[in-house]
């Protein structure tokens, strides 16, 4: 057994990483470095290393590629187990499907027990054919060799069970959580502005923080716009974050004669204080695992209007913390956008629950305390090397 006196070495594994991803990592990283000995395995980005690097522990660049590929898994399989036996690893915890795949089994010829937290769905459409048929093989197979899976949210655990087979005991749902406070401080310091809020409709302020990517569905967040100006036009809409679709949704936006009335920030580098300042958050998402921003925009007291998929309705109860469509509808997230514009009293009321809900049950002490009792589960039942 692992001794209370030791201090075990943990390897975390990462996939190719941004937005909420790489802040939930960020957050783990900060905390349990106090308590464990920890060895970060990433892709060998420059701004994912850095920031990786920043938080002060030891970062190992690793060439991951995000396909399939035989020949450099197999080596990458191989590398993985060196290092495991080099830094004497006491606990893998993997973070990404494809990454899972040959971590699972780097640990299993390790002889070193892994758990996999699981943040949003498989992209289906990345896979097709024969590799979707080895892909789901492959993972009912190693699911034997993985001691726990973590889930950000239940959606995602059903999905585990459903598709996977997953043994249901083997699943731990683990909300993601944030630091509140510098969202909260920021909605202090622009609370004047919005004191009351009774801001006009041609004042509203309505945007969205996400990385452009297919599964956040700006396409649907731009398309809402348009309707909305419709009858508002001097609304401002913002979107910021960047992404391999952003040259597609500027285009998109020209093509819609938007381009003078909504502005692409780009990298967003305060979240609180551009949060704080919106008078709507929207969130018109595909896919979902468990929104670290649309968190993050409840915490700055913003009222927000979000798609019904994944992990989205365990944080917002519709018609009190926030309000939620079908997603790939443009035309309901403007309706439900438009009530919110005309009705400052609904905004204020879904603003105040929404932050109250975050604080209850959405902080980050929650979550290191349950991902610190998975680690003592597995690592209390393990052999010390």
């Amino acid at each position: 057994m692992i001794g209370s006196h030791t201090h075990p070495k943990i390897l975390y594994l990462l996939r190719p990483t941004a937005g909420g991803i790489k802040e939930h990592l960020r957050l783990l990283i900060s905390h349990f470095k106090e308590c464990y000995r920890l060895v970060i395995v990433c892709p060998n980005e420059a701004t994912l290393v850095k920031a990786l690097q920043d938080t002060g522990v030891k970062v190992v660049p690793f060439p991951l590629e995000g396909c399939f590929s035989p020949r450099s898994d197999c080596q990458a399989i191989y590398k993985i187990v060196q290092l495991i036996k080099k830094e004497k690893v006491h606990l893998l915890h993997i973070h990404g499907f494809k990454t899972a795949l040959l971590g699972r089994i780097a640990a299993h010829l390790s002889g070193v027990p892994a758990v996999v937290t699981v943040h949003n769905f498989l992209a289906d459409d990345q896979l097709s054919g024969l590799p979707t048929r080895l892909y789901n093989y492959g993972e009912k197979v190693l699911e034997r060799r993985t001691r726990r899976y973590i889930t950000v949210s239940h959606a995602l655990a059903t999905y585990l069970v459903e598709r996977f087979q997953v043994q249901r005991q083997k699943i731990t749902v683990i909300h993601n959580g944030i630091d509140a406070a510098p969202f909260r401080a920021a909605a202090r310091k622009y609370r004047q502005l919005k004191e009351g809020d009774h801001a006009l409709p041609k004042d509203i302020r309505i945007g969205t923080l996400a990385r452009l990517a297919p599964q956040k569905g700006i396409e649907y967040f731009v398309r809402a716009a348009g309707q909305l100006l419709v009858d508002y036009p001097g609304i401002r809409f913002y979107i910021a974050g960047n992404g391999p679709l952003r040259q597609e949704l500027e285009r998109l936006t020209f093509r819609l004669g938007l381009e003078g009335n909504i502005h692409f920030s780009g990298f967003c580098q305060d979240p609180p204080s551009f949060l704080a300042q919106l008078d709507i958050f929207l969130l018109p998402s595909v896919s979902e695992g468990l929104s670290f921003t649309l968190l993050e925009a409840m915490a700055a007291g913003c009222p927000v209007v979000a798609t019904d998929v994944g992990g989205i309705p365990e944080i917002i109860e519709h018609g009190v913390t926030g309000l939620l469509v079908p997603s790939r509808d443009p035309t309901a997230l403007a309706q439900a956008a438009r009530r919110l514009i005309v009705d400052s009293a609904l905004r204020c009321k879904l603003a105040a629950n929404g932050a109250e809900r975050i604080l209850k049950r959405f902080g980050q002490e929650r979550m290191l305390k349950e991902t610190d009792k998975v680690y003592r589960d597995i690592l209390d039942s393990s052999v010390c090397f």
